[in-house]
């Protein structure tokens, strides 16, 4: 294990999401810079040092901004961050960068290329339609934002099809899926999670290791390559499993997984600084569940 001479920056640090993760690296030995687009958030009380960034949108004010920190290894959270990053592949920090290759982002953080991928290597998925009722999502977005059952055919006749991505509504159980994929694109873990409650994340949450599910997901990272941890939701309906999307970062509510015995956060750290592999010695907690709640904090 690292000691905290290892320094991780994790941007996202104040969001209600990162709290977890941010106290669990601390716990294992890291030094955790943590930035924000704000500077008032609770980031600024947990990280071993924190700082008010650009907003990743100010493209050259931002890479300025993260070439002037020292840091190991960046645990990059957004989706736009990951965007930049396969476009600018020439920066200087770039191999300290914990993220994929570009294609992969690229076909992930879009949803309607993750739909075109499903459909040309076979991958179930629920197909477009242009009738309700349906459910529609953002091309472009994170967490649920966006995302909802749309019943109003004239809500749907006057949706942007540039902006949205409009497929057959299908009703079942939810799947969240940590996987960690060595730097090879080999996923190392594959873990499932059940959507017990949600409110855009993940209220309650129980570990299920479904055979079917991790197989699943085993044939999807056969045919895209990833680096680290990431996620992928599925649906499970009337016995069978439909592709969601793909989200190449830690979900919201890895830390179930990590709490069940496979530390997607740690071991992705280190199998990218290149040290030991310690993936084959999980035994994960099958059925573990959590509950998230609200906590305070005054300072």
């Amino acid at each position: 294990m690292k000691t905290i001479q290892t320094k991780v920056l994790i941007s996202a640090a104040g969001t209600l999401a990162s709290v977890s993760y941010i106290k669990h690296l601390r716990e294992k030995g890291y030094y955790v810079i943590g930035i924000n687009s704000e500077s008032n958030t609770i980031g600024k009380f947990l990280c071993d040092e924190y700082y008010q960034s650009p907003l990743v949108t100010d493209k050259d004010n931002f890479l300025l901004f993260i070439e002037k920190l020292t840091f190991d290894v960046y645990l990059p959270w957004l989706d736009e961050e990951h965007l930049l990053f396969a476009s600018e592949l020439n920066i200087s920090f770039n191999h300290k960068i914990l993220t994929s290759p570009s294609e992969s982002i690229n076909i992930s953080v879009d949803k309607a290329k993750t739909y075109l991928f499903a459909k040309n290597h076979l991958i179930n998925v629920a197909e477009k339609t242009e009738k309700v009722p349906a459910f529609v999502r953002m091309n472009f977005s994170r967490g649920s934002k966006g995302a909802r059952k749309v019943t109003s055919q004239n809500e749907l006749d006057n949706l942007d099809n540039n902006k949205y991505i409009v497929q057959n509504l299908i009703e079942g159980v939810e799947y969240t899926i940590d996987c960690l994929c060595d730097m090879n694109g080999i996923p190392r873990v594959i873990v499932p999670r059940e959507r017990v409650s949600a409110a855009n994340v993940s209220l309650i949450g129980k570990v299920c290791m479904d055979n079917e599910i991790i197989n699943f997901c085993k044939a999807i990272l056969e045919k895209i390559k990833f680096f680290g941890p990431i996620n992928i939701q599925v649906m499970k309906s009337e016995n069978k499993l439909f592709l969601i999307e793909i989200n190449p970062r830690l979900a919201g509510t890895s830390i179930l997984t990590i709490n069940s015995g496979a530390d997607v956060l740690v071991d992705g750290i280190e199998l990218f600084l290149g040290n030991d592999d310690r993936t084959s010695k999980y035994e994960v907690k099958d059925g573990l569940m959590m509950y998230r709640f609200y906590d305070e904090f005054y300072s």
